[in-house]
């Protein structure tokens, strides 16, 4: 063997060169590892905003569908002009189609925006009853909040996940408005049973927004969408009801809906916002 190859009879130089060169390799493998690993979780984040994208959309494509069917269910217009509609039905359509969504939150979307064509265009007084509209627009909800959940589910983010879980009860808090309204349609047939119904998913929806009070969302307008609500409640516990009291329990009640579309709205971008940020 060789004794010129033996590290004893190195030069002090070289052994130095070695002795550095070591330290620095190891440090250059896994700044590299680093960066990989940084890069990959970029494009998960990425990933995941690009799937997030179907929150908002759902949520303005459902709040259509909605105020579409409270509004016949108090027999009064469809406030929601056809081209918004249109807008949101075209923006779902779009996420439902461009592969990037995992494929049973696309077959889910796909399937609601039928479903919610449907009940957005349908005549309660001619292509079908109002208790079945009713159980439709239920099922039509609880799918929604279904695909909402699974989307929530794609990360563990914990400010993702505290704005999603305050998504959904404001989402939850907005859907008894629904059942108010399918409740008082009941009114001419039984008007206790009615009242009953009504008041009690008003209840539901005060102790839901209850569940808002400081968080990111309670920015003021909790305390109108309050007093909405209790203005709702003394119109229906009146002993002695004005003649024109149907009018104005529909008119407070389609009040109600811009203050949860705008606390949906700032939900969404606070999830939008913190994913653009991780990514």
């Amino acid at each position: 063997m060789n004794r010129a190859l033996g590290i004893s009879h190195w030069r002090l130089s070289r052994k130095l060169a070695v002795v550095l060169a070591v330290p620095f390799l190891a440090a250059l493998a896994l700044g590299a590892l680093r960066v990989s690993t940084q890069l990959d979780e970029a494009r998960r984040f990425g990933s995941l905003s690009d799937q997030m994208a179907a929150i908002p959309a759902l949520f303005v494509f459902s709040n259509d569908v909605v105020s579409a069917s409270t509004a016949k269910s108090l027999g009064m217009p469809v406030l929601v002009a056809p081209e918004h509609f249109e807008k949101a039905t075209a923006e779902v359509d779009r996420l439902a189609t461009a592969d990037i969504l995992e494929p049973r939150v696309a077959d889910g979307l796909a399937r609601l925006l039928v479903d919610g064509r449907t009940l957005y265009g349908t005549d309660p007084q001619g292509d079908m009853s109002a208790d079945e509209l009713a159980n439709r627009m239920v099922d039509f909800l609880i799918r929604c909040e279904g695909i909402f959940r699974a989307l929530l589910d794609l990360t563990e983010n914990g400010d993702v996940l505290t704005a999603g879980t305050n998504l959904l009860s404001a989402w939850n808090a907005q859907r008894t408005m629904l059942d108010q309204a399918n409740a008082l349609g009941l009114f001419a047939r039984d008007p206790e049973t009615a009242r009953l119904t009504a008041l009690n998913a008003m209840n539901i929806e005060e102790s839901t927004l209850g569940l808002l009070r400081g968080t990111t969302l309670d920015e003021g307008q909790l305390d109108g969408m309050m007093e909405n609500l209790a203005v709702r409640r003394s119109l229906l516990t009146d002993p002695a009801p004005s003649r024109d009291f149907g009018q104005e329990l529909a008119d407070v009640m389609l009040a109600a809906f811009p203050p949860y579309q705008d606390m949906n709205s700032e939900a969404t971008a606070q999830i939008t916002a913190t994913l653009d940020r991780l990514t």
